[in-house]
């Protein structure tokens, strides 16, 4: 089990954690989706995410970073696992207005990270990332300002040359697998839009019904339930990025009326969408 040693409030997102994983190979039995920036970095060890429409795996001396607002989930990882965990508001990294195009890439739903660190830089990231987590269970405002910095600053070497986005997982998906990716880019794609699984079902040249039992016997949850989350995670960033109201947000986000919106949004996040507003964009 992952162990969560963070003891003292902080910032609405703002977390740090060490993930240690022994001999066990225990997985996300289905996606989930959080408002915030995560960062994963592994000092031993390989994950396996299946996050947006794609697969990814992180390696040991990788300094992983994407927006967790879109559906993931974690597909398999190595018997043994060690690292620093990290998320942050996706406010600060809006903020912060970063170089290039770093922030189109997260906020689109690629995983971004830079090729593995071997040497000098691996222990470098290691060092800076275990003093991180160190100010932070220490807390106190002056501790979480230092590593707020020194974690923009990490972000912004990280934006400058604008790293490549994780290669695909070089384990080839077999046949299911591949109609999965499909059905969930076509979802991706079309989510601000009605949808009924004859669409889907006709994009992919399948049965619906079959469509159907295929994305629950992959992804762990129903296709409707995944499609519901694409547009939560969409509305959220509208939510902290226009101006827009929560009629038209919910609108643009593919929800037919609002009060299917308000109850959708309330149930997945567990605050209205005006809340989630205030409390994420008070900072800024």
């Amino acid at each position: 089990m992952a162990r969560d040693t963070t003891a003292h409030v902080a910032p609405l997102g703002f977390k740090v954690w060490r993930m240690e994983r022994h001999n066990k190979t225990a997985t996300m039995p289905a996606p989930h989706a959080h408002a915030d920036i995560e960062v994963n970095y592994l000092s031993s060890g390989w994950i396996r995410y299946f996050h947006g429409q794609r697969f990814y795996e992180v390696h040991a001396g990788q300094f992983a970073l994407f927006w967790a607002g879109i559906p993931h989930q974690l597909q398999a990882h190595s018997p043994v696992l060690k690292g620093v965990w990290i998320t942050f508001p996706v406010t600060w990294l809006l903020r912060w207005q970063l170089p290039g195009r770093l922030q189109d890439a997260l906020m689109s739903g690629e995983l971004v990270y830079e090729p593995r660190a071997e040497g000098y830089e691996a222990r470098s990231d290691e060092l800076h990332l275990e003093n991180w987590l160190a100010e932070y269970l220490a807390g106190g405002d002056e501790r979480l300002e230092i590593v707020r910095l020194e974690l923009e600053a990490r972000i912004r070497r990280l934006a400058a040359p604008f790293a490549t986005a994780a290669r695909r997982s070089p384990l080839q998906p077999d046949g299911s697998l591949q109609q999965f990716v499909r059905m969930t880019t076509f979802l991706s794609e079309n989510h601000q839009r009605p949808i009924a699984v004859e669409d889907v079902a006709e994009a992919l040249s399948l049965h619906p019904k079959y469509c159907l039992a295929l994305f629950k016997k992959c992804c762990g949850m129903t296709l409707w339930n995944y499609l519901l989350r694409l547009r939560i995670a969409h509305a959220q960033r509208l939510l902290l990025t226009v101006d827009a109201n929560i009629l038209q947000v919910a609108l643009d986000s593919g929800f037919g009326t609002s009060s299917a919106f308000y109850q959708a949004f309330k149930k997945h996040t567990g605050m209205t969408p005006a809340k989630f507003r205030k409390e994420h964009l008070k900072e800024k």
